[in-house]
């Protein structure tokens, strides 16, 4: 009897599991968590990678990001958080923030780029990948509010 539970119980998991993937592109990791981040009066829908192991994955492998999506690296305190293109598969825009508002921007980094570090400008506890060129594109500069969530 206990068999039958317990294989119940993980046929149970697979299928929710399942469900559950189907919303989810293929190659979009189910580890994350999402919030919204609100940059120059727009929303991007962000993945947040809050631990080192998830900051260490970030977009790495991945194939691409639609537009209006990124990936939201969250540090305990703010710092000179340096970015690199390794395993990256597409370019980017990386942008750094601090106490409400951007304080640094890379555009349309390219994973060629790869093995340069890329700094901020000054501290940040907050890091934003966005496809490359939406910075750009949606007005989003040095001094542009910046908030979670909402």
């Amino acid at each position: 009897m206990k068999k039958l539970l317990l294989g119940l119980a993980a046929l149970a998991l697979i299928f929710l599991v399942l469900i559950h993937k189907k919303d989810v592109p293929a190659d979009v990791p189910l580890l994350y968590k999402q919030t919204t981040v609100n940059i120059g009066g727009n929303s991007v829908l962000a993945e947040i990678a809050d631990t080192e192991s998830l900051r260490q994955q970030g977009l790495g492998g991945r194939s691409s990001l639609d537009s209006g999506t990124g990936m939201l690296f969250v540090f305990s305190t703010p710092g000179k958080q340096g970015f690199w293109m390794k395993d990256m598969l597409f370019p980017i825009d990386i942008i750094w923030a601090n106490n409400g508002e951007v304080v640094s921007i890379e555009n349309s980094l390219s994973p060629d780029t790869y093995p340069k570090v890329f700094y901020p400008k000054s501290d940040a506890q907050y890091v934003l990948e966005i496809p490359a060129g939406y910075a750009l594109k949606n007005g989003i500069n040095i001094g542009s509010k910046f908030s979670i969530g909402h």
